[in-house]
């Protein structure tokens, strides 16, 4: 995807310059095209949990219905027809090998 605007800043950087450790846990969602647009790129810490917004938690998987309005990586997927595809859990910046419960 497109993700948050390399210029603006996030709520991460934000509490960093404060002296806060930044930790992100769950679906990332906003962008994740280039390591620049992954979370540890945009202020946090660390990170552990799934690059895409859609993927479902269950059964680790970004199903073909999972999006509305397929742009970017979704539409190619879906005109590939690889729709239904296992995703990474990540840590930090590389997959959580042995921790997909």
């Amino acid at each position: 995807g497109e993700g948050i605007p390399a210029g603006m800043t996030t709520i991460a950087s934000k509490l960093k310059g404060g002296g806060y450790a930044t930790h992100y846990v769950g679906k990332w969602g906003v962008g994740f095209t280039w390591k620049g647009q992954w979370p540890r790129s945009r202020g946090f810490d660390s990170f552990f949990g799934y690059m895409h917004d859609s993927v479902d938690y269950w059964n680790q998987m970004l199903g073909a219905k999972s999006i509305e309005v397929p742009g970017g990586c979704e539409a190619a997927m879906r005109a590939m027809n690889m729709s239904d595809l296992a995703v990474d859990l990540i840590r930090n910046d590389g997959p959580a090998k042995g921790e997909n419960g």
